[in-house]
C-alpha cells in the first residue's frame, strides 16, 4: 500500500500526485510540449510497515532528435 508522487526537477508532475501502488508499482504518464531534459524522481509515501522514501534521479530527454 501507499502512494507515489512523481516530480520533475522537484516540482510535482500534473496528474501524477498520489498515484496508488498496483502490484508494487506506480505509473505516471505525461506529455511535454517542448524538447528538454527532465530530472524525474518518485517519492513514496510509505505505510504502517514500510518507511517512505525517494528514488534516485532519472534523466529523461524529451522531444524530437
Amino acid at each position: 500500500t501507499g502512494s507515489v508522487v512523481f516530480q520533475d526537477d522537484g516540482v510535482t508532475i500534473p496528474g501524477c500526485v498520489s498515484v496508488p501502488l498496483a502490484n508494487g508499482r506506480a505509473l505516471c504518464t505525461t506529455t511535454y510540449s517542448a524538447s528538454a531534459t527532465h530530472a524525474v524522481t518518485a517519492v513514496y509515501s510509505g505505510n504502517a510497515q514500510v518507511a517512505g522514501s525517494n528514488s534516485g534521479v532519472y534523466a529523461e530527454r524529451t522531444g524530437t532528435g
